[in-house]
């Protein structure tokens, strides 16, 4: 069986290389072409550079849009209109594949029409709802209509179509039609060697992300204002400046460590006793995964979609509105290091058992099979 792999509109292996996810991202598709023999063809927005990142020892095709079909133009509307024709020039590429995969609701009228014009099966995944994202982060009216009717489009004609939470399962149900084929299909983890949360940094506090409002670290650096705990925090962003003011004027010493690939990011949890996120809205957050699957005791904000990832005081906390004082909070949950290990193997066994990587490869194994056998897949 071949999957041909639409990368998300405007997305290549550059771009997972420039996140530190690379090494990550295509172990997927390694275990799954050891394991269960499905080969794939990947379609990035990528140019000649992409050759050069998919390592030689990964039997996978590559083709890079912007080298082999189009050249990317510097004007992103004139890209948008080359996108709409895109399928067209893809058709011969399809000849020999057997589903049409899409990795986000953003470039889905790509797979959708060539969907259309191949008749084979679309496997849609989307890591979190664009729609709810548009309208949580107040992108306007046009922007936000636009991705309704596209996510609507895109559940109508998708055989599959994946999402990480449950939540997510439920508001499409609930606010779209069309919605019989869709699948819960959460991120992964991988297994880790755990490092003992008495040799971890206990003062001082790790959190991962983008510099961006939907992140709010605003709230988690005026969490420990005058307090006399450290703040690492892994990511780039437009308000680093902005959060460095915020740091200084409220005398928070927060060390701000950039991207950092994710093979290091690994070891780097295993160092942190506490992980914390204050997030305003999340999909299904895969820094709050990777850290329970490394054992740390996670804080997070009281958001729906961190409420399905952590039992209060069973596999991490909820930081409630209601808290008066982080520090007290962190120093009571340090006076009981047997009741933090219990919570820290609970976070580990729970990540492992719902979210590693081998219940994801059995599932997707079905699923492929699941709408390759379906005799109903062109209505």
């Amino acid at each position: 069986m071949k999957i041909g792999y639409l990368f998300t509109y405007g997305y290549s292996l550059k771009t997972w290389e420039e996140s530190g996810t690379l090494n990550k991202e295509l172990f997927l598709f390694k275990k799954l072409a050891e394991e269960k023999n499905i080969e794939f063809k990947l379609f990035t927005y990528g140019n000649a550079d992409d050759f050069k990142l998919l390592p030689k020892n990964l039997n996978i095709e590559i083709v890079p849009i912007y080298d082999k079909i189009f050249k990317s133009s510097k004007n992103k509307k004139i890209n948008l209109l080359k996108s709409l024709v895109l399928p067209f020039k893809l058709k011969k590429y399809f000849s020999d594949v057997d589903v049409i995969k899409c990795n986000q609701l953003q470039g889905s009228w790509v797979a959708v029409i060539l969907k259309m014009l191949i008749r084979k099966p679309l496997y849609l995944r989307t890591g979190y709802d664009v729609y709810s994202f548009s309208v949580y982060e107040e992108k306007g009216n046009f922007k936000i209509t636009s991705y309704f009717i596209l996510t609507q489009i895109a559940l109508f004609f998708s055989d599959l179509y994946s999402v990480t939470t449950e939540l997510d399962k439920k508001f499409l149900t609930s606010k779209f039609k069309f919605t019989k084929n869709i699948l819960l299909r959460p991120n992964f983890v991988l297994s880790n060697e755990i490092k003992p949360i008495e040799e971890r940094f206990s003062k001082k506090i790790l959190s991962v992300g983008r510099l961006e409002n939907q992140k709010n670290f605003e709230k988690l650096i005026l969490l420990f204002k005058n307090t006399d705990y450290e703040i690492d925090i892994v990511g780039e962003g437009s308000l680093k400046a902005d959060l460095i003011n915020i740091s200084k004027n409220n005398n928070v010493k927060v060390n701000f460590l950039g991207q950092i690939e994710n093979d290091e990011l690994q070891n780097i949890y295993s160092k942190y006793l506490f992980f914390i996120s204050t997030s305003n809205f999340e999909g299904h957050p895969k820094t709050i995964l990777e850290a329970l699957s490394n054992g740390c005791i996670v804080l997070a904000s009281n958001i729906p979609n961190h409420l399905e990832l952590i039992e209060d005081s069973v596999n991490g906390f909820i930081i409630h509105n209601s808290i008066v004082s982080i520090k007290d909070k962190l120093n009571d949950l340090k006076s009981d290091f047997s009741k933090l290990k219990i919570i820290s193997d609970n976070a580990v066994d729970n990540a492992e058992s719902k979210y590693g990587i081998d219940t994801l490869i059995n599932n997707l194994e079905k699923d492929y099979f699941d709408i390759t056998n379906k005799s109903d897949y062109l209505s």
